[in-house]
């Protein structure tokens, strides 16, 4: 019995050390908090159909399926498997459709860089903004005449887009 417990404790051991550093994305269960946060937008449903995923196990195996699979071959690789995003070409801002909810902006920076901001529909007009380690950047809120009001991550308004400038904005991409 206690050479089963030595083995077992081993081989935890092992994969520790072996993997160590590999902390990952976990695309797999993010793509399905995704799609559970866009099944609907009441809260008490998005609850309820997270509890019944739970129980059914769809996020257990999706994590394990991440942790054991996935992450480890993007750590191995160092390429991403799920949801792999091209830079924008030429430093131009660039948008990336995720999901029905989520999407992300690569932003060119000032030092040549490109830095990814994932938008998140949190109500039918409320986006939030994150960078990269999901820290809130501000939120986008669209208005009823299709304006765009830009808020810090206080809610404090930055920048007001109005609609004929969004138009150009859409033009000018394609």
């Amino acid at each position: 019995m206690q050479t089963q417990l030595w083995k077992k404790a081993c081989a935890v051991v092992l994969c520790a050390t072996m993997l160590a550093g590999c902390y990952g994305r976990f695309p797999l269960t993010n793509s399905l908090y995704d799609w559970n946060g866009s099944v609907t937008y009441n809260r008490v449903g998005q609850s309820l159909i997270m509890w019944l995923l739970v129980l059914i196990p769809v996020y257990q195996v999706c994590m394990i399926v991440d942790g054991v699979l996935i992450n480890t071959i993007e750590y191995l690789s160092g390429k991403t498997v799920m949801g792999a995003a091209e830079p924008p070409p030429n430093g131009l801002l660039a948008f990336e459709p995720v999901n029905a909810t989520n999407a992300v902006l690569h932003v060119p920076l000032q030092d040549g860089t490109v830095m990814p901001v994932t938008m998140t529909r949190v109500r039918p007009d409320v986006c939030e903004l994150r960078d990269p380690r999901g820290v809130l950047l501000g939120t986008a809120v669209r208005q009823a005449d299709g304006a765009l009001h830009l808020c810090d991550a206080r809610g404090y308004p930055v920048s007001i887009v109005n609609a004929d400038e969004l138009a150009q904005l859409r033009a000018a991409r394609l």
